[in-house]
């Protein structure tokens, strides 16, 4: 039986035919690793005299992947959080920088949304 490229089978010997390796039967030996669940693999051989042995089973749990991205990430406003305004000011956003411990820096994906107010983007400072 091979499990992610390596070979987890079994041996056998006997006192009389010595190495019965190759005469080992395997059954159930389809361990599928895309997909999760429990997988039992079974082994046996017989000697030429007819003697089984007893037979031997090893079980294999396939677990689900764990996602490999759980955090979400991370935007700090550049310049104050709140800002107050005389009616037909301008308004320059600060903008913000976002990051993410797997993606790294995401500030170029800030999708800014407007509410009633047109915005301006204030010049790189």
């Amino acid at each position: 039986m091979t499990v992610n490229g390596v070979d987890v089978g079994a041996t056998a010997s006997d006192d009389t035919d010595g190495d019965l390796t190759a005469s080992i039967v395997v059954d159930g030996g389809a361990v599928d690793t895309s997909a999760a669940g429990t997988y039992t693999v079974t082994y046996n051989v017989s000697d030429a005299a007819g003697n089984a042995a007893t037979q031997v089973s090893r079980t294999v749990v396939v677990e689900a992947a764990a996602p490999s991205d759980t955090t979400a990430p991370v935007i700090t406003l550049l310049g104050d959080a709140s800002l107050t305004l005389t009616v037909g000011e301008t308004y320059l956003d600060d903008g913000a920088t976002a990051s993410d411990d797997t993606d790294g820096d995401l500030t170029a994906s800030i999708v800014t949304v407007a509410g009633s107010t047109p915005l301006q983007q204030a010049p790189t400072r």
